[in-house]
């Protein structure tokens, strides 16, 4: 379990990274630091949280695209 808690703080620290990148107009850096919090929290199955990195990474795409 100390694993597992482990990994699920590494999953928030990247989706922190991820919003404060996105928030200072870095969207690349925000879409990198998203899609790897989007796996663990897929693997960790915490839905609603991999759905908020989702939509993150569709705001990403737009502002790169």
């Amino acid at each position: 379990t100390n694993r597992n808690h482990d990994y699920r703080r590494l999953a928030f620290f990247e989706r922190n990274y991820a919003d404060l990148e996105f928030s200072k107009g870095y969207y690349k850096a925000s879409k990198m630091w998203a899609l790897q919090a989007l796996d663990k929290f897929k693997d960790l199955k915490m839905l609603i949280r991999s759905n908020r990195m989702e939509h993150l990474i569709e705001q990403c795409n737009a502002h790169i695209d």
